[in-house]
């Protein structure tokens, strides 16, 4: 990232040093545009390198993002910064200071652990052996909310991503793709959903993803996602996937040997 090499003389050092902070950092150029998020800010939002200022509103709300694009307009703000709204309904503390005369940076203060979420994947009968056999195999799987954060994970896909699963509670999934995938990834769910929205609830097709694990390997999956709603009324997405990690690896030894 040349912005982000130009605030120090060791850019891939200062990345890593970023990255080693346990709270979300954001790093904005003068003109108000992301141009470095370390890896807790991924999982806590979905921010895309280069997204500008102006479209931070459904990111950390409206009062937080006017304030801060005030701030960097050079119109200095007389009252405190707002905390940040997150889409799943959490405040989270804000603080925002110059670095030098080109960046600066965002820090959110870390999310409070999220207590396990009851699950029901079935729909309204947690009692469907078929779903306790999905939760309870080797296949991943996962429930999530109308904004596609995780709110409830099984052990496989813990294991699968290598996070643990207070890692993953409250993460859009996005963030576990290249950094050079999740825009297109975005807009491609956006299509499945409306493709998903006119079939009948608990219908979904199948998707083949790439993402990386907490270890920075690549792993691939194909996963089947299907909406139901929850007793509250709440609409929900359960996601199964099938872990095929081994079959691109396989096709490159057997290309190599060719």
């Amino acid at each position: 990232m040349k912005a982000l090499d130009a605030l120090a003389g060791s850019g891939a050092a200062l990345r890593t040093v970023l990255d080693g902070v346990t709270s979300a950092l954001l790093v904005l150029d003068r003109h108000g545009r992301l141009v470095f998020a370390n890896t807790p800010a991924l999982r806590l939002l979905p921010c895309q390198i280069d997204m500008p200022i102006e479209q931070w509103r459904g990111m950390l709300g409206e009062p937080a993002a006017q304030w801060l694009q005030r701030a960097m307009g050079g119109r200095a703000p007389t009252t405190p910064l707002p905390p940040a709204r997150l889409a799943d309904g959490r405040s989270l503390g804000l603080s925002w200071q110059p670095l030098d005369a080109r960046h600066s940076v965002l820090h959110i203060e870390s999310p409070e652990p999220q207590p396990p979420a009851h699950l029901d994947l079935s729909g309204g009968d947690s009692t469907d052996p078929l779903i306790e056999l999905f939760w309870h195999s080797p296949f991943p799987a996962a429930l999530q909310d109308a904004q596609f954060r995780y709110v409830d994970v099984n052990q496989a896909m813990v294991d699968f991503t290598g996070h643990a699963r207070q890692q993953l509670m409250g993460m859009d999934p996005v963030a576990l793709l290249p950094a050079d995938e999740r825009s297109d990834a975005v807009s491609q769910r956006s299509l499945s959903v409306q493709s998903d929205g006119a079939a009948p609830e608990g219908q979904g097709g199948l998707q083949n993803h790439r993402l990386i694990d907490a270890e920075g390997r690549e792993r691939w999956d194909r996963q089947a996602r299907s909406r139901l709603t929850d007793g509250e009324g709440h609409l929900r997405y359960r996601t199964v996937l099938q872990d095929l990690t081994a079959e691109p690896r396989a096709r490159e030894r057997a290309d190599r040997s060719a």
